[in-house]
């Protein structure tokens, strides 16, 4: 699938999208273990500051959560949005779902990398774009590498689908998280076999 037949024209503020007017304070954080490593998520009532994923050790992902950006307290582990572990449960076991219900908050975040961001959303389940063609999307169609380098920046794994943004040729890119591309193959397989699933 290309991103022709699945990106959604639509580019308006979603759910996924990235809110500017400040930042999720981190109070509290959730760590679960899945088929695809330890997953976990930082932020209070349905406002998320980080999610991290694919780390193959508890102990990790608790490191990236509560260490990165920490300030002040440190944030309370807590099972405080079971809505949102539920769906990335479900995710992680194959089944196709299209998150909602959360906020994504961005203290600092670049236009560029918010129309990346919000591009990348439109990606729906099962669906793949190029670099290139997320470029294209967002009328910088030279833009490619930058596009990437964006991408990079991604606090949110899963819920801005980055790992559905592939290189030129279908190849497989780069992935910034735990395991490397050896998980964005994953994550990828994963979704294959949903779609399957639900057809």
């Amino acid at each position: 699938m290309t991103i022709a037949s699945k990106l959604r024209r639509k580019t308006s503020r979603t759910a996924a999208d990235n809110r500017l007017d400040g930042e999720a304070s981190g109070r509290f954080y959730c760590l679960f273990e899945t088929g695809v490593g330890w997953i976990g998520f930082r932020g209070e009532g349905t406002s998320l500051s980080r999610v991290t994923m694919g780390h193959l050790q508890r102990n990790a992902a608790r490191q990236h959560l509560c260490d990165v950006d920490a300030k002040g307290t440190q944030p309370t582990e807590a099972d405080w949005f079971p809505d949102l572990r539920d769906q990335f449960e479900r995710f992680a076991a194959g089944e196709p779902i299209a998150f909602q219900g959360f906020n994504l908050v961005h203290a600092r975040i670049t236009a560029f990398q918010r129309q990346v961001f919000q591009a990348t959303s439109a990606l729906t389940y099962g669906a793949t774009a190029s670099y290139r063609e997320i470029a294209e999307r967002i009328s910088r169609p030279k833009a490619a590498r930058a596009v990437g380098n964006a991408l990079g920046t991604n606090r949110f794994p899963i819920l801005i689908p980055c790992h559905r943004v592939l290189a030129s040729g279908g190849q497989i890119g780069g992935f910034t998280a735990p395991q490397g591309v050896r998980l964005k193959e994953k994550l990828l397989q994963i979704e294959r076999a949903g779609l399957i699933k639900k057809s």
